[in-house]
């Protein structure tokens, strides 16, 4: 069955203390460096292990369980809602998976563990994380250097809290909607590998006669200074961002591999932009000499599409022009091969955290040289099927960007009593989705969509007969009417599959509900469920 969630009017405004009156709320504790044991059996769960709506698992600190005792830290529990009280971002909230081992928490994590009656934790995790929670937590944050909320500021912001049942479908919904989004970037990201894979792959053929045609002996190669012109650099001039009465400069980053981004520039006072030769022309060659990252140094592109633009390059960049106009399309897809890509990481030196070039480096360099009528034909071909990757590319990019934005909005839902979701809701949220690149289920196998995706997650009580039927069994037995904590008891459902058992009971409660075999009555001070024959009686 699909879940649907709808307004029934009875949400409740609550804050976090109120929320959490039957459970725990609480900080973490101040453990010191020397307090903590790298052979410790403790774990000590730090801000960097609490990630937006995910247990990050970075830090590695000890304990010794002992000291911990000692100390009277508080013992986490796996499904605890754990929430980030620093940046970034201030306020984030996770739930604690099974670590299979004791953990305590820092100081700066506080620690939320509501009753399972009244609060679902993956609901509470997802409130926190909404856009409606995150907005009362910016003007409570203080402090002058590193900026916090205290414990006490985060108890007094507000949440809008469904009934329980409500909260177990909402939690229901929203994982099968964060695992169908992560099961889709996943494949977009796995795609982008292979694009990569497949780009290097077409450049090394096309460097080398194989793509197209059959196998042949291999090109000559002659060293690039053979090729070009002399190499020199450019303009020595610190740049700045003031653009009155100045030039614009390029940055060494408007230089990528087979690229030069024209808009990504500076400016250089006029009276340091006089020499001509740092002015740039079209078909000119550019090459990056230094840089902090690897990658990118000995970086080649050709600069196109200037016109009338005067825009000098920087003395970070090398620039030279072919010896042959024609061949310098191909000179540009040579310096992305791997067998130049390897002698130029053979050939970087390191000074001061910068990898660099030198002049006498790059002119060094082996180019392969083949015949003009092919050399034309593998750069046409080769071009347009790069052309191919990088439209792909960019798609699975905007895609992901899209997806990601999926979060922020579901998590709305959390907090949004006024929305109603059912099935044509679910049906286009599923069309979207999978438009984006969703294709798997959990199996692996194609699914239709997010009802497939919430149906496939085991049913609270498929295995019990008729919806409800444990909690119809159970009220039989007590003469028709139970308080909620009780009937929990008396129904025993169990963890099963994943889905805890608070879960499993207020779904099949929230089932017998909607067919109308049982009721709530709030009339006294704790919660009853009557059968509703009783109650019509």
């Amino acid at each position: 069955m699909s879940p649907r969630v709808a307004k029934q009017g009875n949400w409740t405004s609550s804050t976090l203390d109120e929320v959490l009156e039957h459970g725990l709320f609480t900080d973490g504790d101040w453990i010191e460096t020397k307090d903590q044991d790298a052979n410790g059996e403790v774990r000590l769960i730090q801000l960097a292990d609490v990630g937006d709506g995910v247990f990050r698992d970075r830090s590695d600190r000890f304990m010794a369980r002992a000291r911990a005792e000692e100390l009277g830290c508080t013992f986490l529990k796996s499904g605890d809602v754990l929430v980030a009280r620093m940046p970034d971002p201030i306020g984030r909230a996770c739930i604690l998976p099974d670590l299979h081992r004791p953990a305590v928490a820092a100081v700066d994590v506080s620690i939320l563990r509501p009753d399972p009656q009244r609060v679902s934790n993956e609901w509470l995790a997802t409130a926190i994380n909404s856009p409606q929670f995150r907005v009362q937590v910016a003007p409570k944050v203080r402090g002058s250097g590193r900026q916090r909320i205290s414990r006490r500021n985060l108890g007094c912001l507000a949440v809008s809290v469904p009934p329980v049942a409500e909260q177990w479908l909402l939690a229901r919904l929203l994982r099968a909607i964060d695992h169908r989004v992560s099961s889709a970037l996943g494949a977009l990201q796995s795609a982008e590998t292979d694009l990569a894979q497949l780009r290097v792959l077409i450049i090394d053929s096309a460097c080398t006669g194989a793509l197209g045609s059959a196998p042949q002996d291999p090109w000559p190669t002659q060293s690039f200074k053979s090729l070009v012109e002399p190499l020199h650099a450019g303009n020595a001039a610190s740049a700045i961002d003031e653009a009155v009465g100045a030039i614009p400069v390029l940055r060494s980053s408007s230089v990528r591999a087979g690229a030069v981004y024209l808009s990504d520039f500076r400016f250089v006072p006029t009276e340091k932009a006089t020499n001509p030769r740092h002015f740039l022309e079209d078909r000119d060659i550019l090459i990056t000499r230094l840089s902090g990252t690897a990658e990118y140094v000995g970086n080649l592109g050709v600069v196109r599409e200037l016109g009338k633009r005067r825009i000098q390059f920087p003395d970070r960049l090398f620039r030279t022009r072919a010896l042959d106009p024609a061949s310098t399309d191909f000179l540009e897809l040579a310096f992305q091969s791997t067998s130049v890509r390897q002698q130029v990481a053979n050939l970087i030196r390191s000074a001061t955290g910068q990898k660099r070039l030198a002049i006498s480096d790059v002119s060094e360099i082996r180019i392969p040289v083949p015949p003009e009528d092919e050399r034309d034909r593998v750069v046409v071909h080769a071009s347009r099927l790069l052309d191919v990757i990088a439209s792909l590319g960019a798609r699975s990019g905007s895609a992901q960007a899209r997806l990601e934005q999926i979060r922020p909005l579901s998590r709305r839902l959390a907090q949004d009593e006024a929305l109603v979701v059912t099935d044509s809701a679910l049906e286009r949220a599923e069309s979207g989705i999978e438009n984006l690149g969703m294709a798997a289920t959990r199996s692996g196998k194609p699914a239709s969509g997010l009802r497939a995706s919430t149906e496939a997650m085991p049913a609270t009580n498929n295995e019990y007969g008729p919806p409800g039927g444990r909690i119809m069994q159970a009220l039989q037995e007590a003469g028709g009417r139970l308080d909620v904590g009780t009937l929990f008891k008396s129904s025993g459902f169990k963890v099963a599959d994943g889905v805890s058992a608070g879960e499993r009971f207020y779904e099949a409660l929230r089932e017998a509900e909607q067919i109308g075999l049982v009721a709530e009555d709030r009339a006294g001070e704790a919660v009853e469920v009557v059968l509703s024959s009783l109650r019509a009686s």
